[in-house]
């Protein structure tokens, strides 16, 4: 299915829904409800997505490069083996989701909520984590390299065995963070 949303639809809410294979890309889903909703192998590549909601959604597998998310809500979602590369997430609330197995080169996390979050696999190249908060966050053996963590809060987070080769940690808060192998 292939869905094009324009910004004369109005807010669009697909909370609590299955969606397969549905191509989204380019739509303007600013403000749209996806709570609680499973996307699979879904095209959201190009979205306009400022403040969309996305509270204990599933996204497996979907594209959202150079997507626009700003301030968007994923609390308790799971984005698993999805390419954000060079999407926008600053400012957005992603306390404890999870992104294991995700494409983040070059996406901006400026200013963005995620404690606890688990980064698991994934691939952070040159990604922006600037003023992130990352309590607790899990990175373990994850590539960093030349990434910007300048003044980002990862007390506590997990940076075992990571890259960590060009990256900025200039004004980070590392107490108690895990760095043995890194």
């Amino acid at each position: 299915v292939t869905l094009h949303m324009s910004a004369l639809a109005g807010p669009v809410n697909f909370s609590c829904s299955v969606l397969e294979r549905v191509h989204l890309r380019g739509s303007n889903l600013d403000d749209a409800g996806f709570d609680q909703t499973r996307l699979t192998d879904c095209d959201l590549s190009h979205l306009n997505g400022a403040r969309l909601w996305a509270e204990g959604a599933v996204f497996e597998g979907c594209d959202f490069t150079q997507s626009y998310l700003r301030r968007s809500h994923f609390k308790s979602a799971r984005l698993e083996r999805c390419d954000l590369t060079q999407a926008e997430l600053a400012a957005s609330f992603a306390v404890g989701a999870s992104f294991r197995g995700c494409v983040l080169d070059r996406t901006d996390f400026d200013l963005a909520w995620l404690d606890s979050a688990d980064f698991t696999d994934t691939r952070c190249r040159e990604t922006v984590f600037r003023r992130a908060h990352m309590r607790s966050a899990k990175l373990p053996g994850v590539d960093v390299r030349g990434c910007d963590f300048a003044d980002a809060d990862l007390r506590g987070a997990d940076l075992k065995g990571a890259d960590l080769r060009e990256a900025i940690f200039a004004g980070a808060d590392l107490r108690r963070a895990a760095l043995s192998g890194a």
